[in-house]
């Protein structure tokens, strides 16, 4: 008997010569997504999308900031996650993204990535030469 989670390519349980179950312990986290998934030129990133039953609206922001949800097609072996079994909403979400319990994969091209980091970059240049202006003034 050999039962294979398709999630991790590998075999899960396998029996030995004396009967017992030995079980693969070779962990892989809820989040792992596999290299061909992800398109080059974009960033990929968990963000919660319910707390306590609510939208979070940390997605909202992301949403605004250029983010957008992972269709499912392009893993569809990550579906059925298990709140889809439990709540309507995870799983309209759970049917057509990927998301695994409250967080859903988001993707960006990298360039829009690259410019939120150099304006921040240069945000806290600008906070810091303005801190040490008020400093000295004294």
């Amino acid at each position: 008997m050999v039962k294979t989670d398709s999630r991790i390519g590998n075999d899960a349980l396998k029996e030995t010569k004396n009967n017992r179950p030995q079980y693969n312990m070779e962990h892989q986290p809820s989040t792992y997504i596999p290299d061909h998934v992800n398109i080059d030129g974009f960033e990929y990133y968990w963000e919660r999308y319910s707390l306590k039953g609510e939208t979070d609206p940390a997605l909202a922001n992301a949403l605004r900031k250029g983010w957008k949800a992972v269709p499912i097609s392009r893993y569809p072996e990550f579906g059925g996650n298990e709140l889809s079994k439990f709540f309507t909403a995870e799983k309209a979400i759970a049917n057509e993204y990927i998301c695994t319990d409250d967080v859903i994969y988001l993707e960006r091209e990298k360039i829009l990535c690259d410019q939120e980091k150099e304006y921040n970059r240069r945000l806290a240049i600008q906070r810091l030469e303005d801190n040490d202006s008020y400093n000295f003034k004294s």
